[in-house]
């Protein structure tokens, strides 16, 4: 029903946006988000994504900071150090 609106489908032109609008209204709470954004978009995908966004949807963290590096989170070093030889660091990190 929201669909038929013309906002809406400003705001939202395809269907993939409009789902992930309205799981980030459903599960607004559950810190799933991150996770959501990593199953829909591709790494360049999700950079654009951000981009197009102001800064000010941001609050205080800088857009200019998020890059390619920060779709995965490091490895911790005890773990590293557990076994060089067969793990590695995530790029970036």
């Amino acid at each position: 029903m929201a669909r038929l609106t013309v906002d809406y489908n400003n705001k939202y032109p395809t269907l993939k946006l409009a789902i992930l609008h309205e799981r980030r209204v459903e599960l607004a709470f559950e810190h799933q988000r991150w996770f959501d954004l990593l199953l829909f978009f591709t790494i360049g995908e999700l950079m654009a994504y951000f981009k197009t966004k102001p800064q000010s949807t941001f609050g205080n963290a800088k857009l200019a900071n998020f890059s390619t590096k920060n779709r995965y989170f490091p490895i911790p070093l005890d773990e590293v150090k557990l076994g060089p030889s067969r793990i590695y660091q995530n790029p970036g990190y």
